[in-house]
């Protein structure tokens, strides 16, 4: 989906003084770094108001830790944030976190959406999101969600990496991660109701249509190759594991994933059609102005400098 980073993993078959344990992942870790999170590392101790206000990396956390802040949602939920980095904060640190995460949280429940997207990138906020639904990862907003801050004055809080699907195609209902969660989704029900985000998710959800969904499928299939064989072995080595039967027969794993997603990617469809071609985009001649979302004959089009669109991007008429 493009995200600013994503960690890589590998899979890798364990030896350990000459006795095999098995299939693992060898992966990276979520930390700041030039091939990470790719921003500038907060001082420790830091008392300069410039500096003080990047080099953050939290996480909503569904554990508690003790470098952790507890607000109360617009709804009245209480959200557990780690702070990860820094590690150790001093007053003045711990006083501007606060009042910062106080701040959006607030933004996002306020009538407009205006508030919030000058402290969060719309774009990625977007694309993570997106990677939840079409998961149905129902622990997206909940725990392991990460988001971060490079320090500079137009800087903005960017949410990601993705982290840990393991609630993913867990709860199989045709209804959105946020929607009667099983687990509480912070934020993000809110954030859903402003139409500026609802739009950019719809412009992602067409990019990955028309760009993405077919190398998804391509990759799970070469990842499902790539493993058959170690599953086997996994599956010899660790004989009372629960994945033992997944991991012996690895093809009906790979169909019941398949099934999963396609369900998914499906039901998604049905709500939101083959999503909406970003005409910013677009050749230079299709961008010029700003476009306006209407009504024209009983259809949703778009309108840009006198021509008229449909909302997969489609030129109608003039």
């Amino acid at each position: 989906m493009g995200l600013r980073w994503t960690p890589h993993q590998e899979p890798v078959e364990l030896v350990l003084n000459g006795e095999y344990k098995g299939l693992y992942f060898l992966t990276e870790t979520v930390r700041i770094q030039t091939h990470r999170i790719n921003i500038s590392e907060q001082p420790k101790d830091c008392t300069d108001p410039d500096s003080i206000r990047g080099g953050w990396l939290l996480e909503i956390d569904n554990y508690s830790a003790e470098n952790q802040l507890r607000i109360r949602e617009g709804n009245g939920q209480e959200i557990m944030i780690t702070i990860h980095n820094p590690d150790t904060l001093n007053d003045t640190q711990l006083e501007y976190i606060n009042a910062e995460i106080a701040t959006l949280n607030e933004a996002f429940y306020e009538s407009s959406s205006a508030h919030w997207q000058q402290m969060v990138d719309l774009d990625e906020l977007a694309k993570f999101y997106l990677v939840q639904e079409i998961t149905e990862d129902t622990e997206s907003f909940h725990g392991s969600c990460y988001f971060y801050r490079d320090m500079g004055d137009s800087a903005k809080w960017y949410f990601g990496p993705v982290w840990d699907f393991g609630n993913s195609f867990w709860r199989h209902q045709e209804r959105f991660v946020y929607e009667n969660p099983s687990f509480p989704q912070y934020w993000i029900g809110q954030i859903a109701t402003f139409a500026a985000f609802q739009q950019r998710v719809q412009e992602y959800w067409y990019e990955f249509l028309t760009t993405h969904y077919s190398d998804v499928q391509n990759d799970i299939l070469a990842f499902k190759n790539k493993v058959q064989s170690a599953a086997v072995k996994d599956a010899d080595c660790w004989k009372r594991s629960s994945n033992v039967r997944t991991n012996r027969d690895m093809n009906s794993a790979y169909n019941q994933y398949m099934a999963n997603l396609t369900w998914r990617v499906n039901w998604l469809r049905s709500q939101w059609g083959e999503g909406i071609a970003n005409l910013n985009n677009k050749p230079k001649a299709e961008k010029a102005g700003n476009a306006e979302k209407m009504f024209m004959d009983g259809q949703l089009v778009i309108l840009r400098e006198g021509k008229v669109y449909s909302v997969t991007g489609i030129l109608l008429k003039k």
